[in-house]
């Protein structure tokens, strides 16, 4: 991977004149039926090596005014008329691109699985474990009398907390799908950790242990096809007791919805923003999205999911850094201090 500038970067004013000058040329180009560009203030081209397609996907992250990070994601060129979709694989193909983040923001690298044929889920919870009791026949008609919940064709954006080391030795020892674990690895899946750091209206799903991935917390509704295929879903991931991603499933009859809009749109752009369920504690200080966003630049060709809306958290909850030897050697620290300055006082 390697750091280019594909599209414009961001331009910042520095005085009120600038500020002016800014919105009269917008509006210019609005009389005169330009097109907005892509902004991307800090951006990292990768060359995909699995995925069929002849434009480098790009990571990024935008800043404030004051350098604070607002929002971060991934484009992906135009799946029309840059990739060579197979819609009728089974499985999934996997790329991993490694973030070029400022650490203010907790996110490490990036796993984007294309699903042709989609995948189980999309069950809550009573639904789930009343499923895990009926025969493989009857899971498979009930599944085909749903449509399956999220058996679409879809991306899922992985934003990974963890190294692609760490989680790439995630494994089910005997065999994929479905995850047929040791007991060692099932107590490792279905560990979340203190469930404060995610959604109250979330929960582990038995059936979504994954691996190179982890296990998977989803909304406790008993969701509709259309419903995703429209808006998509978010999940977060989690092994071994610690939260480890953050997750927006992008159905391709989203991303091609939107890109219907920006065509139709004079300027050339659209966008969908859905809130995000968020828990109560963060495992790390830094800054965390309240919202994810699918967009389409009809000039560039590009999409971009992101995660945006970014907020500084402090870390918080059982698995934060405890500061109290800290502030133990603090105040050792002022005590020596003073001694010293009193021992000095008496010899002088």
């Amino acid at each position: 991977t390697h750091t280019i500038h594909l599209f414009k970067k961001k331009m910042r004013s520095a005085s009120s004149s600038c500020v002016f000058l800014s919105i009269a040329l917008v509006l210019c180009a609005l009389v005169l039926g330009g097109h907005s560009a892509m902004e991307l203030d800090h951006q990292t081209s990768h060359v995909a090596t699995v995925f069929p397609v002849s434009q480098p996907i790009i990571t990024y992250w935008n800043e404030d005014d004051g350098g604070n990070p607002v929002e971060c994601g991934v484009a992906f060129p135009d799946f029309e008329q840059f990739w060579t979709l197979d819609y009728t694989a089974a499985g999934q193909s996997t790329e991993r691109f490694v973030f070029n983040y400022p650490t203010e923001l907790p996110f490490v690298h990036l796993q984007v699985d294309w699903n042709p044929l989609g995948h189980p889920g999309g069950m809550s919870e009573s639904t789930t474990l009343e499923f895990l009791t009926w025969t493989p026949d009857q899971q498979l008609a009930f599944l085909q009398a749903n449509g399956s919940f999220f058996g679409v064709p879809h991306f899922d954006v992985h934003f990974h907390m963890k190294s692609v080391a760490y989680v790439e030795n995630i494994t089910c020892s005997g065999g994929f799908p479905p995850c047929a674990w040791t007991p060692e690895e099932q107590e490792r899946f279905m560990d979340p950790g203190p469930l404060s750091y995610y959604p109250k209206t979330y929960f582990l799903d038995p059936t979504a242990a994954v691996p190179a991935m982890g296990s998977h917390h989803e909304r406790n509704v008993d969701k509709e096809r259309d419903v995703f295929m429209a808006d998509g879903e978010f999940i977060y991931g989690s092994y071994d007791g610690e939260i480890l991603f953050w997750e927006p499933m992008i159905s391709m009859a989203q991303f091609q919805a939107v890109r219907a809009l920006a065509i139709s749109d004079p300027s050339g752009e659209a966008s969908q923003t859905f809130s995000i369920a968020l828990p109560e504690d963060y495992i790390v200080d830094g800054y965390y999205p309240r919202a994810y966003t699918v967009s389409y630049y009809e000039d560039e060709a590009y999409f971009t999911v992101a995660l945006d809306r970014l907020v500084s958290r402090r870390a918080s909850g059982p698995l934060a850094p405890s500061t109290a030897n800290g502030l133990q050697l603090n105040a050792l620290f002022v005590l020596f201090v003073s001694g010293c300055s009193l021992a000095i006082s008496l010899i002088l």
